[in-house]
């Protein structure tokens, strides 16, 4: 069988892996966690170390990473598997989820309730998503302008599922939904054109089959 996470070989082009981090209790209770600083239970380390596996021997030119715990801990995992250390990894707050306000640390159903409550949608405390998206816009094009000044052929974002739907929807793919705990979405960037491509989005083929949020009831 054909691994469906291939690398870039193209000069002129940098193909981006963004990748979910792995399960979290906040995750499996659907509690809402945004900028809370929660690590991965035992299944989110059993799917980092099986991403580990998977993705050992890809050629990775940089990585960029969520300064959070989960992210973090999820990236461990990864350098382990490619005998690596963090000397190629930029840590940024501004790979953070949406911040939600108030309703941080609520279970999604009790952030429904307060948000009738108060006349609102549960998205409109914290940052609004026009508010999240425009946070990340800065960031994605220094990214971008980054790994082209260095010619990096491959580069791994470790994040959050609100965030790569954020940048999804960036790039063309409105209705994206919750990527799975440690899936893999890939976007090539085209130096001249400036140009985004999705080509793959929320693959999970390391954890045996290709997974959705829904099969186990998470966020």
């Amino acid at each position: 069988m054909v691994q469906t996470i291939q690398p870039n070989v193209e000069t002129g082009k940098t193909r981006f892996f963004f990748i979910r981090h792995g399960q979290t209790e906040h995750n499996i209770r659907k509690i809402l966690q945004g900028h809370l600083d929660i690590p991965i239970n035992d299944e989110g380390h059993s799917q980092a170390s099986q991403l580990g596996s998977h993705i050992a021997t890809l050629p990775l030119d940089r990585i960029y990473s969520s300064d959070l715990t989960r992210c973090r801990e999820t990236l461990a995992h990864i350098l382990e598997a490619r005998g690596e250390d963090e000397k190629k990894v930029i840590f940024t707050s501004d790979l953070r989820e949406r911040h939600m306000g108030e309703i941080q640390g609520m279970h999604i159903d009790d952030a429904i309730k307060h948000g009738e409550k108060h006349g609102k949608h549960y998205r409109e405390f914290g940052e609004t998503s026009d508010e999240f998206e425009a946070r990340l816009q800065p960031f994605l094009k220094k990214m971008k302008n980054e790994v082209r000044e260095n010619q990096c052929k491959n580069v791994a974002v470790i994040s959050h599922g609100g965030t790569i739907r954020a940048v999804l929807k960036t790039y063309g793919v409105p209705e994206a939904g919750i990527v799975f705990n440690t899936s893999v979405t890939v976007i090539d960037f085209d130096w001249e054109t400036d140009s985004m491509d999705v080509k793959l989005m929320g693959d999970t083929e390391h954890l045996g089959k290709q997974m959705n949020v829904a099969d186990q009831r998470v966020r």
